[in-house]
């Protein structure tokens, strides 16, 4: 295994966890979820 393919994993991983303990993903996911998108693309 790749030094460096495992370091890009490792980054990977810690910026996914940044980004899922997000106020606003939680958020987005939430509108996702209530299919909100489709709704505000069609108001665009």
């Amino acid at each position: 295994m790749n030094k460096h393919f495992l370091f890009d994993n490792v980054v990977k991983a810690h910026l996914y966890h940044k980004y899922t303990s997000n106020y606003y993903h939680n958020v987005i996911i939430m509108l996702y979820h209530f299919d909100i998108f489709p709704l505000v693309k069609s108001f665009h």
